[in-house]
């Protein structure tokens, strides 16, 4: 039974799952650079193959990792299962690959519109389900929150809550609305936008404000916290049986 490892390093966290035969059986999540807790994990496993990507500097476990698996590390340079259509490709970022072969994995066949709420968020349009055709880049919740507080004299740091109120009655709940309800309208609006090209595009919503934002959007839209990390997997299972 194959037993591949996939790990996705991000902004602020880490995490990585384990895929048995294709079946995600197992997910851990850190901050930081704390690889004794991964390496702690995976020694419960008897993986076989490894996948890795990063929108950073790799650190330095990375090496170690490696070492002992045979491993992938994505970049514009690696194996697709799909055709990519982006102009600057040696730019994109290894998550946005990953997450599109995650939505090709889930809507075969079928062009989907994928949106990542993390640090940033992505919109991208994997056409027919054979063609990455490229996306859209926006701020992420956390960014703009900063972004008000850092380059204004007087408004503060906030957070989000699940249910902002539309309008606000004080400086706080302006903000949230502000923030929150304008990503609402971005999302709602750039899928009304794309919808008038591709009917019936499958909506795929993933990151970690994927379910606080699906349930204050008025569409249909199918969350899925792991694609990365599935989408990984398929990169990594495609380009070992390209090998055979």
């Amino acid at each position: 039974m194959r037993v591949n490892l996939t790990v996705d390093i991000g902004n602020s966290r880490t995490k990585a799952a384990i895929f048995n035969e294709g079946n995600l059986s197992e997910v851990l999540e850190f901050g930081g650079q704390s690889e004794v807790e991964l390496f702690k994990w995976t020694d419960n496993f008897e993986i076989e193959y490894v996948i890795i990507s990063s929108v950073a500097e790799l650190p330095n476990w990375v090496n170690q990792l490696i070492g002992i698996h045979p491993s992938i590390i994505l970049s514009s340079n690696t194996l697709l299962p799909y055709s990519n259509q982006y102009k600057s490709p040696r730019t994109l970022g290894a998550d946005r690959l990953a997450l599109v072969a995650g939505a090709q994995k889930n809507c075969p066949g079928k062009t989907s519109i994928t949106i990542d709420i993390g640090t940033c968020i992505t919109y991208d349009i994997l056409e027919d389900g054979t063609k990455f055709i490229g996306g859209l880049i926006s701020p992420g919740l956390e960014m703009r929150f900063d972004a008000l507080n850092v380059l204004t004299a007087k408004l503060p740091r906030i957070d989000a809550k699940e249910d902002p109120q539309l309008v606000g009655d004080d400086t706080e709940s302006s903000i949230r609305s502000g923030v929150m309800n304008g990503i609402v309208a971005e999302i709602e609006g750039i899928i009304q936008r794309i919808g008038k090209r591709y009917k019936n595009a499958d909506v795929i919503m993933t990151g970690g404000s994927a379910e606080v934002f699906a349930g204050l959007i008025k569409m249909e839209i199918l969350v899925l916290p792991k694609l990365l990390l599935i989408g990984l997997n398929e990169i990594l299972e495609f380009n070992l049986n390209a090998k055979k």
